[in-house]
Order: structure tokens, then C-alpha cells, then sequence
């Protein structure tokens, strides 16, 4: 996604939304014909940068757990987005259809395929710098008030936190002339674009169309002006000459954002918590809270017998996640629970500062880092744990991590903040502990590593819960309701 400054959806002249690339090619509407035949006629456009099996955290698999139902899979299309694609591509997952089309690379080379990039890598001498240093001038010369900040932002270094796609404020680059070809050639009665960069290229591959749009919202982005979203207001005599030119480039781009989301037909936002958030961006009229994050319920198996009391930490390492918050403690936690452990599964830019913390611990043999680990790894952990902790530092969107725990019938430790207010019930599925009352925490992980009777209770009501609230055969009805009313043109 680009970083530029400036331009309203659609309004870019650089041809970036366009489908062009200065060395590539146009991507012509036969292979999607072909593929759109070969799939059949289809009610519903889901848009999704990624998808299963490419995921970066909770939200692609909760759509997929949404799609592989029977009342929205027969419906809808998924097309997402891949980096090592050279063309569209057709397949199926669970049944689903999912049209998967060459990802853009990033700003400023996002009028070039990631694949393109890709192979302009593989030159040697150096070969790939004068193609990337054009495009990068191109772009500045024709529109500098657009693209100049932002270049000048990438030259001093980009903000720590967030996501490249944070900083966008035109549309995607060639990708969007592919998803128009799609749409004339699937003529859908709805689109639904789930999360935010997926919002973003449907605000502006649907401008001057008919079809309705809903726009799924899982993140703080259409509400924060910190590129890691947390919600705290920029300081300005705080900040360096570089912060205040990010601060710059944040306010154009969050303003981009929520002009895109305000083209939506109908918002969805899956936690209260957000929909308040989101409730300053649009009308009320137009905005809807569904918790649409199913889980998908393991076989139940007991917890093997090792001796220890296993916490376990689950997300990208971050310091919004709170892993190193936590592990400084672990004198404490030791010192409360001398049979202690802590398996952390995640991967991030916090992983140096928690390697450094574990070693001046001397704890290497207690606290292991598992990395970025699959679905099938995790569920091991979950089921080899007693407790799951999350010492969030922020406002969590909504918190999936305390219904995965309750799916294998284990009860959490959670600091009260944001979305995890309503995904944990204190007191019966965990326990909520004021925010950063770090010493609070580990004073809840030691009553429950002294009370197995409470962590047994907790695990039944957050395995009950998960299944009365969060099956996703329930919430496929809700999305499938919200198409209905969205084609019908009620909100």
C-alpha cells in the first residue's frame, strides 16, 4: 500500500489505480473471465488482503471460519491478494472460492507487482536500483505535495509501529484495475471488504457503481493516529523534527481512511468497544456491532502431566502485547509459583527485548519463544497450559486470544482494557485485573496456580460461552443477515 500524502480515493494521476506498471504489463480480463466461469455466478464480492493459508494474525481466520459456512460459502467469492503471484489464480479452500490476484509491492513501488519487485531483486550489479529510484522520483515529480512528505519520512526512517499500509493516503496501485474486471464480470449484489486495506481499495474500486458495500472493522485504523493504533493523542512539543513529520503523514493518512469508510453502504465493527470508537467516524444509522470472530471448537484432551504451571502468551511480540511487561516480573512470578513456566507463541519486533529480558533472568529453560507457530502447534500449546495470560498495554480491538483459551478449556488473566472487556466474563471464564497493575496480575496467576478446582470451574464457563456466543455457524447467519439487508438497501 502507498505511503503518499494527500489525494482523495480514485484521485490519483499517476495512474496507480489504473493497472499499469512503468515495466510491467496490464492484467486483461481473460484469465479473470476464465476464472470467474469456472466458478459460477456468485451474490456476494468478499474482498480480503489476505486469506488463509496466508495469515497474519486472527482476522483471516475468522473470516475463513465465516466463509466455510454453508449460507455464505454458496453465495460468495473470496478475492484476496499474494505476493508471489505472476497472475490470477484460481483455488479452493473448505470449499470456499477464492480468486487470488498479484499483490502490489509497497510504496513506491506499488504500480509494480510484488513479483515484479521481486525479480528486479534478482538483477545483479546492483541493476535494481535505477527501477526503484525512478519510480520513487516519478512519483515525486508529478505529484510532490502528495508523494514528497512521505518520501522524506522513508529517508529518515519510518515511524517504529504498525504496518506499511498505515501510512497510505492514495489508492492501491495496479490491483485495482483487477478487482473492477472482476466486478463487471461478477456484477454482485453486495461487497463486503474485510478490514481496513481491503476497505480502502473497495472505497475506491466502487466509487461511481451501484453495488452496496459493507466494510467488516477489526482494528484501531480508521481511529488512530499512531501507526502501532494505539488510541493516546500525539504530543507535538514531545515529539523530534522526524516524529513531527510522521505525526504529518499520520493525520493526512488517518483523514484518508475514514473518507473511505464513510463511503461504506453499512460498517460492521466486531467489538463495542469499537463500534464507540468508530461512532465519531460515522452515523450511527450505519454502524453495527456483531462479534463476527468464531472459533472453531479442538476435541478436549487433558493437560499432560509435567510438574509445572504453564502460562502461556499468545500474539505478535510488541510491546502493545505486553510480553515483556510480564516476563520483567519473573522474579515475582517465581518467587509465587516456584513450578513456573511461560511458553510465548508469536513472532514480532519485541522478540530481541524479551531474548535479552529472559537471559538477564537466566531463564532460558523456563521461558521458551516458540515463534510464529500454525493452528495445529497452537492448539498443542493451549491444551499444555494451565493458564492463558495476556498483559495487554493497549486497547485490543477485541481480543479472540480469551475465546481460543475458553475453546480449550482453559481460563485467562487479562488486564481490563478495550475489547477484552467483553471476550472475558470476571470472575467466572478468568480473571480481570486493572491495567498495568502488574503486581495484581501475577498475584491472579498465583491463586490460580494454588486453586486447580477455580481453573477448572473458569475453563467450563469460557468452553460454554465460546459455544453459545462465538459457533461459527451462528455468526454465518448474522453476516448472512447483514447481506440480506445491505442488498435490500436497508442499513
Amino acid at each position: 500500500m502507498g505511503h503518499a500524502i494527500g489525494s482523495e480515493p480514485g484521485r490519483d494521476v499517476d495512474d496507480e489505480s489504473r493497472g499499469y506498471g512503468s515495466t510491467g504489463r496490464f492484467m486483461g480480463a481473460g484469465e479473470l473471465k476464465r476464472i470467474v466461469a469456472e466458478i459460477g455466478p456468485r451474490r456476494v464480492f468478499v474482498l480480503s488482503d489476505r486469506y488463509p493459508p496466508d495469515t497474519a494474525g486472527g482476522a483471516e481466520l475468522s473470516l475463513h471460519l465465516l466463509m466455510r459456512e454453508a449460507p455464505l460459502r454458496d453465495q460468495a467469492m473470496v478475492v484476496t491478494f499474494e505476493k508471489t503471484l505472476a497472475s490470477p489464480a484460481h483455488r479452493r479452500l473448505d470449499g470456499v472460492d477464492i480468486v487470488a490476484l498479484p499483490a502490489n509491492a509497497a510504496w513506491p513501488l506499488h504500480r509494480l507487482s510484488q513479483d515484479q519487485v521481486e525479480r528486479l531483486k534478482r538483477l545483479p550489479y546492483g541493476l535494481k536500483w535505477p527501477a526503484f529510484i525512478g519510480e520513487a522520483m516519478a512519483l515525486a515529480a508529478r505529484r510532490p505535495a502528495v508523494h514528497a512528505p512521505a518520501i522524506a519520512l522513508q529517508l529518515a526512517g519510518p515511524p517504529p509501529g504498525g504496518v506499511r499500509m498505515a501510512h497510505a493516503t492514495v489508492p492501491e496501485g495496479r490491483t485495482q484495475s483487477d478487482i473492477r474486471t472482476l466486478l463487471d464480470l461478477v456484477r454482485p449484489k453486495v461487497v463486503h471488504a474485510d478490514n481496513a486495506r481491503s476497505i480502502m481499495m473497495a472505497a475506491d474500486a466502487l466509487e461511481g457503481r451501484r453495488e452496496p458495500f459493507v466494510a467488516l472493522v477489526r482494528d484501531h485504523r480508521f481511529t488512530s493516529l499512531r501507526f502501532d493504533q494505539t488510541l493516546a493523542p500525539l504530543e507535538p512539543s514531545l515529539l523530534s523534527l522526524r516524529e513531527r513529520l510522521a505525526a504529518v503523514c499520520a493525520r493526512t493518512a488517518l483523514a484518508f481512511r475514514q473518507t473511505c469508510l464513510k463511503r461504506a453502504s453499512s460498517v460492521v465493527a466486531t467489538s463495542a468497544h469499537l463500534a464507540e470508537t468508530l461512532s465519531e467516524v460515522v452515523a450511527p444509522s450505519l454502524l453495527k456491532r456483531l462479534p463476527l470472530e468464531p472459533v472453531e471448537l479442538p476435541p478436549r484432551e487433558e493437560k499432560p502431566e509435567t510438574g509445572a504451571f504453564s502460562i502461556l502468551l499468545v500474539g505478535s511480540l510488541s510491546n502493545n502485547k505486553g510480553q515483556a511487561h510480564l516476563i520483567e516480573a519473573w522474579p515475582e512470578i517465581l518467587r509465587r509459583i516456584p513450578n513456573a513456566r511461560i511458553d510465548v507463541a508469536g513472532q514480532g519486533r519485541a522478540r530481541a527485548e524479551i531474548e535479552a529480558l529472559i537471559a538477564r533472568h537466566g531463564a532460558a529453560s523456563r521461558i521458551t519463544l516458540h515463534g510464529h507457530v500454525d493452528a495445529s502447534s497452537l492448539a498443542v500449546l493451549y491444551r499444555r497450559c494451565d493458564v492463558v495470560a495476556l498483559p495487554t498495554l493497549w486497547s485490543e480491538p477485541f481480543g479472540r486470544v480469551p475465546l481460543e483459551a475458553g475453546a480449550a478449556f482453559r481460563p485467562v488473566v487479562a488486564y481490563a482494557v478495550g475489547g477484552l472487556a467483553e471476550t472475558i466474563v470476571d470472575g467466572v471464564t478468568g480473571r480481570m485485573i486493572p491495567w498495568r497493575d502488574r503486581a495484581g496480575f501475577v498475584e491472579a496467576l498465583a491463586d490460580l496456580a494454588e486453586d486447580p478446582a477455580t481453573r477448572r470451574r473458569m475453563g467450563e464457563a469460557g468452553h460454554a460461552r465460546v459455544v453459545e456466543t462465538y459457533s461459527p455457524t451462528r455468526l454465518a447467519a448474522m453476516l448472512a443477515s447483514v447481506w440480506d439487508q445491505a442488498a435490500a438497501g436497508k442499513r
